[in-house]
């Protein structure tokens, strides 16, 4: 639910930085898209972390995992 209210916080934001016109285009849904794929990937990587959902194994065959377990290690 947390996901859902940030995200529709963010979309009016951009809203109202880059005003409707560009919104409504699809340059608009794209920037909208790209932001809310990079949030839900962070999301996802942390709370698999924080949870412990792979074993290193599995984490090491995933690409570019070694940058992505020192980054959340810290």
């Amino acid at each position: 639910m947390a996901m859902i209210i940030g995200l529709r916080i963010l979309i009016d934001l951009l809203h109202a930085f880059f005003g409707p016109a560009l919104m409504m285009s699809r340059l608009g849904a794209l920037l909208v898209s790209g932001i809310g794929v990079v949030v839900g990937v962070v999301f996802f990587i942390g709370m698999a972390l924080r949870w412990r959902l792979l074993t290193l194994r599995e984490w090491l065959m995933l690409p570019m995992a070694d940058k992505w377990l020192r980054l959340f290690s810290k």
